[in-house]
């Protein structure tokens, strides 16, 4: 019985631990910088650790796992033939070994498969990793053989290339400038947040159809990815979206995510035009890096012929601001939306597009992945889910948005936010001191700057699933829950409409 029991244990926790590490390094994309990363962060050192299962992971929401792509099948197939080669000589060499000093032999194949098998269990983060690097040679194999299909594709039809970089928004803008600019042209769009060098090849590859512009987001982990990108797709105008710490813990300093931002604009030609977002005046930095001869724009309140001013949000947090005479009605939840809304006005107008469709085309764009969405729980509470990833400057314009919204109880629901490195306490601390004067309770269901809020929020931070249930249990029609960041799927279930 007590053998059974140890053979149940044991195939439990490889089941457990070995998807779930399948699944970390699928999330952090197979990359050993975000991964290095992950494994100093608090989160990471947690789950090295964490041998023993738990209940909640032998259930459909609560057991992390790799989605299926053809990446994660094969890594999974290595992972059992590294699997099957470990236990294979692992046996032999315990057997020469133990043979020596081991003299029962009713017992011993016993306990060499328990102390074979829990090394293995310590290491299992170590074979997932060394079942992915094949994969990943594959990968760069097929990244370059896309990029020269790409670059054949748009050289031979010339489309305008709109390239769009920075720490955040760089989806929202572009799928609004999708929708203004589409009421004129035919336009390509990379879907989704796809702006890696694989993605947007192979989105070119599989999606382009001779559109007159394509819009293309820019992202990079650290200095040199955009240049890189930028050889194989040269935008013929830059966005820049703003300026912010986030993943600086994998660049390291924010001098290096303004250098690695500034590649974009570096990769154009001199008779080119950069619209920047200068709501925020550090974002300029990024063009001032560049050395660029492209012609600013920069994008500011009431700044020359676009006149923006007076926004604000209405009673159902929708954004609505005047443009010079004209008041433009939005379905965009929070006034922060703004920027994005007055850099595709600059945008557009660049492209000839009369201010009557520009508006006509914002007012009439229906927000829906990536954009700040509203909803009602069964139990009628109001919720506004800003669940993609989470960012500083975003976290605090929520902030602002709850701050500003009439409610009994304001409650803040989020998992903190990830890859800030040497910056996260301060980030973190900074923000829960701020949530301090906004809100009546805040639900934790992150591991990365969790310690921080702990220390601004005491006791009253709330973590655990059965106090996130019984919270939203308790709210109603009166009150209002925001939510920030990518919620696990243990949080999910709580907050569906």
């Amino acid at each position: 019985m007590k053998t059974s029991l140890i053979f149940l244990f044991l195939i439990a926790s490889f089941f457990v631990r070995s998807l779930r590490w399948l699944g970390v390094l699928q999330q952090k994309e197979y990359r050993m910088d975000r991964l290095l990363l992950y494994l100093i962060s608090s989160e990471g050192i947690k789950e090295l650790f964490r041998i023993i299962p738990k209940k909640n992971d032998f259930t459909r929401t609560g057991l992390k796992r790799p989605k299926l792509t053809a990446r994660s099948i094969l890594m999974s197939i290595l992972f059992v033939v590294v699997t099957f080669v470990y236990f294979s000589y692992a046996n032999i060499i315990g057997k020469e070994f133990l043979l020596n000093w081991y003299p029962y032999p009713l017992w011993y194949n016993l306990i060499l498969f328990i102390l074979v098998a829990l090394i293995f269990l310590i290491f299992i983060p170590l074979f997932a990793m060394i079942s992915a690097l094949p994969t990943a040679l594959l990968a760069y194999l097929q990244t370059y053989k896309r990029l020269i299909q790409a670059k054949k594709i748009l050289d031979r039809k010339k489309p305008k290339i709109i390239g769009i970089t920075g720490s955040y928004g760089k989806t929202s803008t572009k799928l609004l400038l999708n929708h203004v600019l589409s009421k004129k042209y035919s336009v390509f769009k990379t879907p989704k947040s796809f702006n890696t060098k694989y993605s947007v090849a192979n989105s070119i590859v599989r999606g382009y159809k001779d559109e007159e512009i394509a819009i293309i987001e820019y992202a990079a982990y650290k200095k040199g990815e955009i240049k890189e990108l930028t050889k194989w797709v040269k935008p013929n105008l830059a966005i820049i979206t703003g300026l912010t710490n986030q993943h600086v813990g994998l660049f390291g300093t924010l001098e290096d995510i303004i250098k690695a931002k500034a590649e974009l604009v570096s990769s154009l030609a001199k008779n080119s035009q950069v619209i920047c977002n200068c709501y925020d005046e550090k974002t300029k930095r990024i063009y001032d890096e560049s050395n660029s001869k492209a012609q600013l724009i920069q994008v500011k309140p009431e700044l020359g012929q676009i006149k923006i001013s007076n926004a604000r949000i209405d009673d159902q947090a929708k954004l609505q601001f005047k443009w010079g005479e004209s008041v433009v009605k939005t379905q965009l939840v929070g006034a922060q939306y703004v920027e994005i809304v007055h850099m595709v006005i600059t945008t557009a107008l660049q492209f000839d597009m009369k201010k009557e469709s520009i508006i006509e085309a914002i007012e009439s764009f229906n927000p829906h992945e990536k954009f700040i969405v509203t909803y009602n729980l069964a139990n009628g509470v109001k919720v506004i889910d800003d669940g993609d990833t989470s960012n500083p400057k975003g976290f605090e314009a929520m902030i602002k948005l709850a701050k500003s919204y009439k409610a009994s109880q304001k409650v803040l629901i989020s998992p903190g936010i990830v890859d800030l490195g040497k910056d996260s306490r301060e980030v973190h601390l900074d923000l829960a001191q701020k949530t301090k004067k906004v809100f009546d309770k805040v639900i934790y269901v992150g591991e990365a700057g969790k310690a921080d809020f702990k220390s601004v929020w005491s006791d009253e931070l709330l973590t655990t699933s059965d106090q996130l249930k019984e919270v939203i249990s308790s709210l109603d029609e009166n009150d209002l829950l925001i939510i920030e960041g990518r919620m696990p799927s243990w949080a999910s279930q709580y907050l569906t409409a």
